[in-house]
């Protein structure tokens, strides 16, 4: 069987070595008759059993989705819809009947759109779930960290549920307040008016071993099932995590392995708790790190778990629909992402989310 992936990102099609999941699923079916490989290692595409999309909303993403449907091989698409709503509003349960309209599968970490039919349940995967870090990651000593940061994009959102607003709230906090325990890191931040940012994140395990915390808002809260690497990291890297998100947090991952965001009624409540820490209450935390690297659990978030789910639905769904896609629903796929770009553009959307925020 030959799969292929078309990356989050274009770049990757050209340099596949740097996809993590494409390195890691490649050496696991090494030995096997499944072979995964970048889209762009298929020179005859009508060899390709299985296209899985990891997305398919940009530019050159529709473009591959077109010329997958000039072959009429339709049926053989697979979207992995890994983001919410916050971030995709047509991720929404009332938009699937269009993504529909692509593809017969769609595999997604969201329950309450599982049918069990054309759409499928897998974990987020995190690219820092790796064997070798087992028992061997070795964090700077307590007294050598920072206190915390924070590792993000700056985004906005207009959905009820985002977090960005909060993850600025908490930046915000920090950089008044305690600007000498706090560093903030990620792409979209302006030197000028956040202080204590300093550049991109080139590797979290490099910047999280010299802290003790990391902020670890998800990009939308209450919603079940949605944990994403941020939490995965941390727990890789040896940083414990102050997480808010998914509502069933701890039916995958233990309490004791994080610090819970809206535990705390305020934000100097939460420095404090932070700040009077001591070391054998913090060795506690990254101790429970150990204990859950070495359950099952852990296993379920690699990017060998998520492609097992990805074959599991690829043995369960049965191709109904048509071999090709009308030419009218590409217009609408096409029409629909230039207005999304238009609105983020003028920040349109930042600006409703921010309105929805202080009305509440």
């Amino acid at each position: 069987m030959n799969i292929a992936i078309i990356p989050y990102e274009k770049e990757l099609l050209d340099e596949p070595e740097h996809c993590p999941l494409y390195r890691k699923l490649k050496a696991h079916y090494a030995d096997s008759d499944i072979k995964w490989r970048m889209l762009s290692e298929f020179q005859d595409w009508k060899s390709v059993d299985y296209f899985v999309f990891c997305n398919f909303y940009y530019p050159w993403g529709i473009g591959i989705l077109k010329e997958i449907n000039r072959l009429h091989m339709r049926n053989r698409v697979i979207f992995c819809m890994m983001e919410p709503e916050t971030v995709h509003f047509y991720h929404a349960k009332r938009f699937i009947p269009f993504i529909k309209k692509f593809t017969d599968c769609i595999i997604t970490w969201n329950r309450n759109l599982i049918d069990g039919k054309t759409v499928f349940f897998t974990l987020f995967h995190s690219w820092q779930v790796q064997e070798e870090k087992r028992g061997i990651y070795q964090p700077k000593r307590f007294d050598e960290r920072k206190l915390i940061c924070n590792i993000s994009g700056n985004k906005k959102s207009n959905h009820p549920n985002e977090l960005y607003s909060e993850r600025r709230k908490v930046i915000e906090y920090f950089e008044k307040n305690h600007s000498d325990d706090f560093d903030l890191y990620g792409i979209g931040w302006d030197k000028r008016k956040y202080k204590n940012y300093k550049g991109r994140c080139e590797s979290k395990e490099e910047i999280y071993q010299n802290y003790r915390f990391a902020l670890c808002l998800e990009n939308e809260k209450n919603v079940p099932g949605y944990i994403t690497e941020k939490i995965m990291d941390c727990i890789s890297d040896g940083i414990v995590p102050i997480y808010m998100g998914a509502t069933d947090i701890t039916d995958y991952i233990p309490q004791d392995c994080f610090i819970p965001y809206d535990q705390f009624g305020t934000l100097e409540e939460l420095y404090s708790y932070l700040k009077e820490m001591d070391e054998r209450h913090y060795s506690a935390y990254l101790q429970a790190h150990m204990r859950f690297i070495d359950e099952k659990r852990y296993e379920d978030f690699t990017a060998e778990a998520w492609s097992a789910n990805v074959l599991m639905a690829i043995r369960q769904f049965t191709p109904n629909g048509p071999m090709y896609t009308g030419k009218q629903w590409f217009f609408m796929l096409d029409l629909w992402h230039k207005i999304y770009i238009l609105l983020h553009r003028a920040h349109v959307i930042g600006v409703l989310g921010e309105l929805r925020r202080r009305l509440r």
